[in-house]
């Protein structure tokens, strides 16, 4: 289990790494909380409703991503191993560029796709690939959001994962 200081330093590390995939800083970074499994489904339920996705009712999250007051908080869940926390926060991470673009993508592939081509790239140069790998064969809309942006990327490389990520067509 990481101590509170190696989950700082993790966090720390998923916004340099985002940072440097997406060429730019987040205007604000995040606070985060870490929490219990159940705490989470609670704070899922609290903020879906304001969410156009129905893909995270449907099974347990590790981390979400909430803008609410004016403020912005990442949600992780406690006791997550290294890589899997880095991935986690990378993807949540990706959630708020997102929020400061101003996109509110209704299609969850596109939404999650992105969240999760962030996080693959995040862990495929923190050197855990097998970890980024996995999740190319996810059969949900996580999974196939990630395979559609690395089409993407290797069609029409980073510009064209981004104007996708914008919600335009390529």
């Amino acid at each position: 289990m990481l101590e509170v200081a190696d989950v700082l330093t993790v966090y720390h590390q998923a916004v340099a790494q985002v940072a440097r995939i997406l060429q730019r800083q987040l205007r604000e970074t995040p606070r985060l909380e870490t929490v219990s499994r159940r705490k989470m489904g609670e704070i899922r339920r609290r903020y879906e409703h304001r969410s156009s996705e129905p893909a995270a009712a449907s099974h347990h999250v590790l981390g979400y991503f909430v803008q609410a007051h004016g403020e912005s908080t990442i949600y992780a869940e406690a006791c997550l191993p290294r890589g899997l926390l880095l991935g986690t926060l990378a993807h949540e991470l990706a959630h708020a560029w997102q929020t400061e673009q101003g996109l509110h993508l209704k299609d969850a592939q596109v939404r999650e796709g992105f969240a999760e081509w962030v996080a693959y790239r995040v862990l495929t140069v923190s050197g855990l690939p097998s970890l980024a790998e996995r999740a190319t064969r996810r059969d949900d809309v996580y999974g196939r959001g990630l395979r559609h942006f690395l089409n993407i990327e290797n069609r029409f490389g980073y510009a064209g994962v981004v104007k996708r990520a914008n919600g335009q067509e390529l």
